[in-house]
């Protein structure tokens, strides 16, 4: 089976192409660095990419929480990583001897999922949306989205959320290096890469290929 395509049981949470594209039609709009356009959904700036967004509405519209859920939350840049394979080492400590952790053999994002991009987009073959069910408590998540705009369950059930921040500065200079990558591949490895005068404007005002403001969604915590 193509990873990319949809499991039987998945198939009733399909966001169709055509709400996105209406939906994308309506949005206001930008560029991040004048090179890549972003769309505004719910107050925060996302690459105008349709499948990124069908992704978000998914998971807004289907997820539900348990109470024993574990869910990182994190602004890009600011620790995340670590935070993922300090928690998956506590959550394990007893199934697995040391010197055997999945965490030597396997990315800490491979072992706690990004709800709207790796669940319920195309980034990995499982995880899916109709194995939820199946997995054991207490699940292991992680979520860059902001409190405001994750699904209702997770905010009336009794899961646990561990946001992670960091000084903004550092956050600022590692996520324009992390950036440069992806800038490179959508408009072009002849671009001229942008100064950090003109990253820390787009930076402040929320523009990103990823999502948010750094602030906005620290106040929201």
């Amino acid at each position: 089976m193509n990873p990319n395509e949809p499991h039987n049981d998945d198939k009733e949470i399909i966001v169709h192409d055509e709400e996105v594209e209406q939906l994308k039609q309506g949005l206001p709009k930008t560029m991040f660095l004048n090179k890549i356009e972003l769309l505004k959904y719910q107050g925060f700036w996302y690459l105008f990419d349709t499948n990124m967004l069908k992704s978000i509405l998914m998971f807004q519209r289907h997820f539900q929480a348990r109470d024993t859920d574990l869910i990182v939350a994190s602004f890009p840049k600011t620790g995340t990583t670590w935070l993922k394979s300090i928690l998956y080492s506590v959550v394990n400590r007893f199934k697995h001897p040391i010197k055997q952790s999945p965490l030597f053999s396997n990315h800490p994002h491979e072992l706690v999922c990004r709800l709207e991009y790796d669940i319920y987009g195309d980034a990995f073959e499982y995880p899916r949306p109709h194995h939820l069910n199946e997995l054991p408590s207490p699940r292991l998540f992680h979520t860059h989205l902001p409190y405001m705009t994750l699904p209702e369950s997770i905010k009336v059930s009794g899961c646990r959320i561990l946001y992670i921040t960091r000084n903004p500065l550092d956050t600022l200079v590692s996520m324009m290096y992390f950036a440069m990558k992806p800038l490179k591949e959508l408009a072009g490895e002849d671009i001229e890469l942008p100064s950090i005068e003109d990253y820390f404007e787009d930076f402040c005002e929320g523009k990103f290929i990823n999502e948010g403001s750094h602030i906005t969604p620290k106040e929201s915590w």
